[in-house]
């Protein structure tokens, strides 16, 4: 079996859940290495997975609150990260950021 083949065979695993991101990386992944890939059946599987994780949370409240915190924790982390390149930017522009 080619890589190209066991490739689309994990693009679901790797890219499975997300909200579109995963998505996007693997149409340019499979651009990248010139392979075709059906998106459909991976939107349909992945809103699927996102269907059965949200209803599995649902259940128990300690997990839900788990997620939250560390979406929490992961968005403070982006945007903190993002501010430190935006301020570099701005520096390297010659704009002060004080």
């Amino acid at each position: 079996m080619e890589f190209r083949d066991r490739l689309k065979d994990k693009a679901v695993i790797v890219f499975g859940s997300g909200s579109g991101i995963g998505e996007a990386t693997a149409r340019r992944l499979a651009k990248l290495l010139e392979i075709e890939v059906d998106f459909e059946d991976l939107r349909i599987i992945s809103e699927d997975l996102e269907k059965k994780l949200d209803k599995a949370v649902q259940k128990r409240a300690e997990l839900a609150e788990h997620i939250k915190r560390l979406e929490e924790n992961y968005d403070k982390e982006v945007f903190d990260t993002e501010m430190d390149d935006l301020k570099s930017w701005l520096v390297q522009q010659g704009i002060r950021v004080d």
